[in-house]
């Protein structure tokens, strides 16, 4: 893991990170794999701005890479019982999801009053409504797959009260 981190200054704050890592399981029969969850790359950039008048505005990216998949090499034959086909899956994590990638973005007002402090904001995730990869979905004979995307971008406003 690498951090470069600036440290919280008047009116900026912020840190750039990577991470390498590997997750892998051995099974008795096929030996060593990716697990499931496992995300190779990290990449992730934060920053936050403050500006006068009890205004800031703070952005993240992150770029990760896909977890591994199993790959269905065919399906093995119909099921009568359930109406469908039963698939056979290849002995290792044979793909990856795409790299997932996203830019969130907030701009809050800190309004100050003799007892408390209310702040109001506007939070955008996924702020160029980038379509990530979630998992795959398999037609009904398993000899081809299409990845489901995600969330698109998804803004949201509230409020902070703080006594």
């Amino acid at each position: 893991e690498l951090m470069l981190r600036h440290d919280p200054s008047r009116y900026f704050s912020g840190w750039l990170s990577y991470t390498l890592s590997r997750s892998e399981r051995k099974f008795p029969q096929k030996g060593w794999e990716p697990y499931m969850f496992d995300q190779t790359h990290i990449l992730s950039a934060v920053g936050m701005l403050r500006l006068p008048a009890n205004w800031s505005i703070g952005v993240r990216f992150r770029l990760v890479s896909g977890n591994p998949e199993s790959i269905y090499t065919q399906a093995a034959g119909f099921d009568a019982d359930t109406g469908g086909y039963i698939p056979v899956a290849s002995h290792t994590k044979t793909i990856r999801q795409p790299f997932v990638h996203s830019l969130d973005v907030r701009i809050d007002k800190t309004f100050v009053f003799d007892w408390f402090l209310l702040t109001v904001y506007l939070d955008v995730q996924n702020a160029y409504n980038h379509r990530n990869a979630e998992f795959e979905q398999w037609n009904y004979d398993y000899s081809q797959y299409r990845w489901i995307k995600g969330l698109p971008i998804l803004p949201s406003v509230g409020a902070k009260l703080e006594f």
